[in-house]
């Protein structure tokens, strides 16, 4: 993960790492014992991101954990959805925790403030700076949902301001009702949009969301 010349290899690396870690913390929950410490995990992240030979967008796919699908497929039986979800929750709580100095850095070094541009450099940019937003947002504390506020109100494009509320809809704050109705009264007549509106609320781990769906 931190040395292969392949940048390939080293996502795939880290891909392993993280899915070996979340199984782990799965069969942790069935036996009551604790969860593995994604302590080296973390700090090759940590060396990922200060890697200036890798592009913004490759530096981005390695913030992104494999997914709560992916890890039913590698489970393969007897699967655990709760489990699952509660493990992936808990790596991304303790790797913000453990990354949060070098997130935040990372964000502000990358977040876009020129006019919007599709361009692959800028592109990159948004990608990794929207992947240290996502992560930090694990951590669930104040600054973390102030952090997501600003980024939504002061997003110059759709991408940035979904990002947002894509984080938010996972926490528990006042602050996310607030961003969905702001979206909503700003996209309302755009339908392609507001599928979005409704996406993120039915997709959201709350337990609160079957109810929001059904209103």
């Amino acid at each position: 993960m931190r040395h292969d010349s392949d940048a390939y290899n080293r996502w795939h690396a880290a891909q392993d790492a993280a899915t070996r870690l979340m199984v782990a913390g799965v069969n942790a929950l069935h036996n009551g014992a604790r969860a593995p410490s994604p302590a080296r995990f973390a700090e090759s992240l940590a060396a990922i991101l200060a890697d200036a030979g890798l592009d913004p967008a490759a530096r981005a796919q390695f913030l992104a954990l494999p997914t709560e699908s992916d890890l039913a497929r590698t489970i393969g039986h007897d699967v655990d959805p709760a489990a699952i979800h509660a493990s992936r929750r808990t790596l991304r709580r303790k790797l913000a925790q453990r990354l949060g100095d070098k997130l935040v850095e990372t964000y502000r070094g990358h977040a876009v403030k020129e006019p919007y541009s599709p361009l692959p450099e800028q592109a990159g940019k948004r990608a990794l700076a929207n992947a240290a937003l996502g992560l930090l947002s694990a951590r669930g504390q104040a600054e973390d949902v102030a952090r997501l506020v600003r980024h939504y109100h002061n997003a110059g494009n759709a991408t940035d301001a979904i990002a947002a509320l894509t984080f938010i809809s996972a926490l528990r704050t006042p602050e996310r009702q607030k961003m969905f109705d702001h979206f909503y009264k700003r996209w309302k007549n755009d339908h392609l949009v507001i599928d979005h509106w409704f996406a993120l609320q039915a997709a959201s781990p709350l337990p609160t969301t079957l109810a929001s769906v059904r209103k």
